[in-house]
């Protein structure tokens, strides 16, 4: 059974007094990283840079400073997975619906995914379990200003590239865009790790209550996982995506949804223990374009999605229908008729529908 940590940790992370936003650079943002640090020194990892100490665990690099850990494997320790999510957020830079609120708190986003790896890792410490294969344990800086933090450690991590076997990526969790999609969450990028890792998938989505649905790495480039893709790593990202509380003020813990982040965390927490300890690894397999498969995802997506229209705002309504519309016009014609062409449109509807599902009213946790 899952402890009560993923709550306390979401809860210091993202606490406003404690946290300040987390921006990169803040007094706020230096709490948390010695936080951070506390608690993988807890949970019995040491610094990626090697020992225990304080200093060991932080990668600085000019404008930011990552938090990088290891969990040693034993007889595949030099191949390597990395699991990872921002922990830097935007201080006072956000819209808020309340004046005498201004402090951007980023609960789901992404103080959630900060505490869904540490989830694993509390897991991983309560089963003894012995990974194979090392684990890398990242928390990532500077994501909100372009993904700079993940840059910068591929381009000066002390470990070979090649020896890491795929990337999972955590952002936005814990969060219900509509009713009709609060037992929903999206994998992007699993096309990236080949037939190997699309079973392991298939292993994780057999054992969850959520409903995953997957979209290729075209689709969703807007978070860290990206920089491994563009470096020749597998790498996925889950997500909830994007809503009405995304980049406000009230993306505090009040919206949470704990429910769904534990079942979050226990999926993540197979799929991590499958790459860390099956034989084979997998193979790196890129997306050169948005495929039908897309399409197919996204109309699963709002024709769920639709039993909640009510919900959208009104002049958004359009846009939703639209974007359903076109979405099944593609789909209808079925895949040998898809092309680069149709693609754009996909890309294009995808974007309309992202949009039309962020401006659902005021932000708030949605009941099921």
């Amino acid at each position: 059974m899952l402890s009560a940590c993923p709550f306390q940790d979401v809860s210091k992370i993202q606490g406003t007094k404690f946290a300040e936003g987390r921006l990169p650079g803040s007094a706020g943002s230096a709490r948390v990283q010695d936080y951070l640090i506390q608690r993988l020194q807890e949970l019995g990892l040491n610094g990626v840079n090697g020992g225990s100490g304080t200093a060991s665990f932080k990668m600085n690099y000019g404008t930011g400073t990552n938090i990088i850990a290891i969990r040693n494997g034993s007889d595949l320790a030099t191949e390597m997975l990395v699991i990872g999510a921002h922990y830097d957020h935007l201080g006072s830079n956000c819209y808020s619906a309340d004046s005498a609120d201004s402090i951007c708190n980023g609960a789901t986003d992404n103080a959630a995914g900060v505490g869904a790896v540490l989830g694993i890792l509390e897991q991983m410490a309560a089963d003894d379990f012995v990974n194979r294969r090392s684990l890398i344990v990242a928390f990532w800086d500077e994501e909100e200003r372009g993904l700079i933090g993940s840059r910068a450690a591929l381009e000066n991590l002390p470990i070979n590239r090649e020896d890491i076997v795929t990337y999972l990526n955590f952002d936005i969790l814990g969060a219900t865009i509509l009713p009709s999609l609060g037992e929903s969450s999206l994998i992007v990028g699993s096309e990236s790790g080949g037939a190997i890792l699309a079973a392991a998938l298939n292993t994780m989505q057999a054992n969850t209550a959520l409903q995953f649905t997957h979209l290729s790495a075209p689709l969703g480039n807007r978070s860290d996982h990206q920089n491994f893709i563009d470096r020749g790593i597998p790498a996925l990202l889950m997500t909830d995506s994007i809503g009405a509380c995304y980049h406000t003020a009230q993306d505090d813990i009040t919206i949470v949804d704990f429910d769904k982040l534990n079942l979050q965390i226990a999926a993540a927490g197979e799929l991590s223990r499958t790459l860390l300890n099956q034989a084979p690894r997998p193979s790196f397999s890129p997306a050169e374009q948005i495929a039908f498969a897309d399409a197919e995802a996204l109309l699963t997506i709002a024709d769920v999605a639709n039993a909640d229209r009510d919900l959208i705002e009104n002049n958004y309504r359009p846009l939703f229908d639209n974007a359903r519309a076109t979405i099944q016009g593609v789909v209808a014609a079925g895949e040998t008729a898809f092309s680069a062409g149709t693609a754009t449109i996909i890309q294009n509807a995808s974007e309309d529908l992202s949009t039309a599902l962020q401006n659902t009213g005021s932000c708030q946790k949605h009941a099921e």
